[in-house]
């Protein structure tokens, strides 16, 4: 009966750990790529949530803020997000609660710039109407708004004592 000798023992031991230490690796990167997968989908969620929440609330021109101020409640929502996970208030939950806050934050910022970019006006609340689909019931279009036209379609002194004034 053939015998293996203890030279060969070690190169078979070397071999299998060396398969369990590159298994082990394999398991910790998937582990950590799945938590970048959940990271992006608790971002994506909340901000898709707070978008459907916001379209809801501003429905016939009303604005998302805290009754009585300028206040953007989604803003105050990411912050509060923030701020919670900053001083560890959801204890295991607190990087799920951070990713969700930061998806907020991106969709609201996303909605301010885009405000911005269309207005030429700078203001911290995100969605008020006038522009395109978050006011979809004050008739303005800005892909098709002539910005020398007389008759504005949002309220614009300017435009409005032009068009009145009969030039």
């Amino acid at each position: 009966m053939p015998y293996i000798t203890d030279t060969q023992l070690a190169r078979v031991q070397g071999v299998m750990n060396k398969a369990k230490d590159k298994a082990s690796k394999a398991r910790a990167k998937a582990q950590e790529k799945m938590g970048d997968v959940i990271a992006t989908g608790e971002a994506v969620g909340a901000a898709a949530a707070m978008g459907f929440i916001r379209g809801k609330m501003e429905k016939d021109g009303k604005q998302f803020v805290i009754p009585g101020t300028t206040i953007d409640i989604e803003l105050l929502v990411g912050l509060a997000g923030v701020g919670s996970a900053f001083f560890d208030l959801f204890g295991k939950y607190d990087k799920d609660v951070l990713n969700m806050s930061n998806g907020i934050l991106a969709h609201y910022s996303g909605q301010v710039f885009r405000k911005f970019a269309v207005s030429g006006n700078f203001a911290a609340v995100a969605g008020v109407p006038g522009i395109g689909a978050l006011g979809a019931g004050d008739n303005f279009d800005p892909v098709s708004y002539n910005p020398t036209q007389f008759a504005s379609p949002y309220a614009d002194p300017v435009a409005a004592a032009l068009a009145s004034s009969g030039v």
